[in-house]
């Protein structure tokens, strides 16, 4: 009997590992790891801590940070300010890809501390555009050694030891998603005034260039570096998807995508399922026809993807991982996506785990998942 059981759990085993069923701390399924009052940003922590930018009142738009567990115990948490004061919300919140940074925006300032929550140093931003509510962006370079920020028309960088590399003010113009490298800080714009759209780079040495299309719809925008240069995609619901190589368009493909990745040396679009490019503008494949793909995901050894799906008056989002050779679907949850120009669903990973929230008018859902490397 006892060899039986033995037998029994081995074959278990490899059928999970030969599904690719993913680890939720513990469980298998789409189960929460935690239920919060409406997050509008999410963050992971280098020992597995999870960071939301969340409602700190029950009444008002007054948003604080807040450190959970990974088995979802409150830790602490980071108010600035008066209770309700718009411009003391935090609206974003990213920690550096090496572990020991955590960055704050609020309405007015970007604020640096350690991985415990200690400041370092902070900066007020020259926000002429007053926005509420605001939606903020937050981005680390690979290195650890720039912070990057977006809010309305405002964008910078600056050394992590609080020096200013970018500080710029785009007027007429609002930032829909940022990506930084080591050598340089690349923004989507789109016109409040007409249909145009582009990109805006800003190379730390001091140089600068950019690109815009006359009838576009910016949506997202990533880049990375290698031993051939700078590596920038561009993805627009109207003009399509550029790739551009140390500021040169080198190809661009029409229809609407919704957003972009690199990932293990090719180009993914979302464009009514996902397209794949090599870097010199080869089709290779395609995936998911006729599946809403909002949002790209690149962690070391899976690209995760993420649907919304509505039917009948009831919104779902779906989650597919992509291994290089197959993509499958993982789990469904009901509810209604975050709800911004760019990204359907708040998202964020370390190594290859993957922490994001799906909300409804009230509350976020946070679910942890541990890819196996299969």
């Amino acid at each position: 009997m006892r060899n039986s059981t033995k037998l029994l759990i081995v074959t278990l085993t490899v059928i999970i590992v030969w599904m690719g069923i993913t680890i939720f701390e513990g469980h298998a399924g789409p189960k929460p790891v935690l239920t919060v009052p409406r997050a509008s940003y999410i963050t992971l922590f280098q020992n597995g801590d999870i960071g939301l930018v969340r409602l700190a009142y029950e009444n008002g738009d007054y948003n604080g940070f807040f450190v959970y567990s990974r088995t979802g115990k409150e830790l602490w948490n980071i108010t600035f300010g008066r209770r309700l004061t718009w411009w003391d919300s935090i609206i974003a919140a990213e920690v550096s890809p090496d572990g020991k940074y955590l960055a704050l925006l609020t309405g007015k300032k970007l604020f640096l501390l350690d991985e415990n929550g200690t400041p370092l140093w902070n900066v007020t931003l020259n926000q002429r555009d007053l926005c509420w509510p605001c939606s903020g962006r937050l981005a680390f370079s690979p290195d650890s050694k720039v912070v990057a920020f977006a809010m309305s028309s405002h964008f910078g960088a600056y050394l992590i030891n609080g020096t200013p590399l970018v500080d710029q003010l785009s007027s007429g113009e609002t930032v829909r998603a940022i990506a930084v490298t080591n050598d340089g800080l690349y923004v989507a714009v789109q016109s409040t005034i007409n249909s145009t759209s582009g990109v805006r780079a800003y190379i730390f040495n001091g140089s600068k260039w950019s690109f815009f299309t006359h009838e576009g719809a910016a949506r997202g925008i990533t880049a990375f570096e290698n031993s051939n240069g700078t590596w920038v995609a561009f993805a627009d619901c109207e003009g399509g998807l550029y790739l551009f190589h140390n500021g040169k368009l080198m190809w661009h493909r029409e229809g609407c995508y919704w957003d972009v990745a690199f990932w293990k040396g090719r180009v993914y679009g979302a464009c009514n399922g996902v397209d794949i490019y090599s870097l010199n503008g080869t089709p290779i494949d395609s995936m998911l026809h006729q599946v809403n793909i909002f949002t790209l995901v690149s962690t070391p050894s899976k690209l995760v993807l993420f649907e919304e799906d509505t039917f009948n008056g009831q919104t779902s989002m779906g989650v597919y991982v992509f291994n290089g050779t197959r993509v499958k679907r993982i789990m469904k949850v009901n509810g209604f996506p975050v709800k911004d120009s760019v990204s359907h669903v708040i998202v964020d990973f370390r190594n290859d785990k993957l922490i994001f929230g799906i909300s409804n008018e009230e509350r976020t859902e946070i679910y942890l998942i541990a890819f196996n490397s299969g």
